[in-house]
């Protein structure tokens, strides 16, 4: 949530915010597609095999690569066979990356409306300016 406000927050002030939602999972079932689980497929390294478990999907590799490389030298993550919409609170654009790769409008928008109103109580006060009007 709070990646969710912040990508809000620079789209509303005139910057451009991408999101990506991970949803390749790890080599552990207790994990699924836990944050910081597309490591390995942004740095090239299929031996983390607590993650890939063996089943490294190189394309999804190459493709998350060169995302990133197109994002660190233009600021746009777009490559040629997948335009990246920036992220807006009206559409919450949202690149799906796993399985397959597209874009999808507010992913999960169920569970982001349920959590919505309960952000106040499960963030510390440091991280509360994130949230309010």
């Amino acid at each position: 949530m709070p990646a969710i406000y912040m990508a809000e927050n620079v789209s509303a002030h005139g910057g451009k915010a991408y999101m990506y939602y991970w949803t390749k999972e790890s080599g552990d079932p207790r994990l699924g597609a836990c944050h910081a689980v597309e490591l390995p497929y942004v740095f090239g390294n299929p031996y983390y095999t607590y993650v890939t478990a063996g089943e490294y999907d190189e394309a999804l590799a190459r493709r998350v690569r060169k995302m990133w490389v197109a994002f660190a030298k233009t600021g746009n993550p777009s490559i040629d066979d997948y335009p990246w919409q920036p992220y807006d609170a009206s559409t919450r654009a949202t690149m799906v990356l796993g399985e397959t790769t597209h874009m999808e409008n507010d992913p999960l928008a169920a569970r982001r409306e349920l959590v919505t109103p309960l952000l106040p109580y499960l963030f510390s006060k440091r991280f509360m300016p994130l949230f309010s009007e």
